[in-house]
């Protein structure tokens, strides 16, 4: 009973799930498949963007690395290393599809975006001065570090970009690349002792924020952190319970600032918040 229904032409419609983004891309070059929604390699991104073909659409979703906090205890390390990364960079050079560097893990667009991440301090560009003297005031940091990623190029590429702001610090940094079911039974919760950091991505699955912030609850399923907060689980359930949009988003404000704020504990650190590129026919 669309409105327009009488202007579509189709009588079929096919949608393989193509996991690989060269094999996709193969696909759509070959005629195949006439959209392609799989991420394309990072490396032909500068070509498809020259071409018709290329759509961007802004997303609600954050891609975040999280730390294991009982392995890196110090919040001022985490604050260093958080400071340490070029978001700026990493949107230009290496994802290249209009990401904007996140300030913090509530995307802008979500309602009361600009509201809830009033306070977060995630830097677009790294702040290296700032990450040192929070480096100085670590006690006995943790200087070999295990970062894990799923085995995407983009993700490697992005890991290699924050192995080398990492190494600024003083940090030795490894790369640990695994398959995606081995790597999700590998996070946890909670995470494998061997974790430090680890990077993920969430999309929301309705345009609130409490789809985000309820991830970082001390008894969620997506919380491979290790990190529980009283007052923090108390916001978010106060959360719940206020239907004044408003309000409400006072409220997110306050958890947020807890995650991501000035005297914020950072068990994650944003990167960047999320687009969707196709390539369509």
């Amino acid at each position: 009973k669309w409105r327009n229904a009488k202007s579509v032409k189709l009588t079929r419609i096919e949608l393989p799930i193509i996991v690989d983004g060269t094999t996709a891309e193969n696909a759509f070059q070959a005629g195949n498949i006439d959209v392609n929604q799989t991420p394309t390699p990072p490396v032909d991104t500068p070509k498809w963007k020259k071409t018709k073909f290329w759509k961007v659409f802004k997303a609600l979703g954050t891609y975040f690395y999280g730390f294991n906090v009982k392995s890196i205890t110090d919040v001022n390390q985490r604050r260093a290393m958080a400071f340490a990364i070029d978001r700026t960079q990493i949107v230009r050079y290496i994802t290249q599809a209009g990401q904007a560097p996140a300030r913090g893990f509530t995307p802008d667009g979500i309602a009361g975006g600009p509201t809830i991440t009033k306070n977060s301090s995630m830097p677009a560009k790294a702040q290296r001065a700032k990450a040192r003297e929070f480096m100085s005031k670590v006690r006995n940091p943790k200087r070999d570090i295990e970062l894990y990623m799923n085995n995407s190029p983009g993700h490697v590429k992005i890991a290699t970009a924050v192995q080398a702001f990492w190494k600024e610090l003083g940090l030795d940094v490894s790369l640990k690349v695994m398959e995606w079911a081995q790597y999700l039974q590998f996070l946890g919760p909670p995470p494998n002792s061997d974790v430090d950091v680890y990077r993920l991505g969430w999309i929301y699955d309705f345009p609130d924020a409490y789809n985000g912030l309820v991830l970082w609850l001390g008894d969620s399923g997506n919380n491979n952190t290790n990190w529980k907060n009283a007052k923090y689980d108390a916001l978010v359930k106060k959360a719940e319970k206020t239907p004044n949009d408003a309000a409400r988003h006072k409220v997110y404000q306050q958890a947020e600032n807890i995650l991501t704020g000035p005297s914020g504990q950072l068990p994650i650190m944003p990167i960047y918040w999320y687009t969707f590129t196709a390539l369509v026919k």
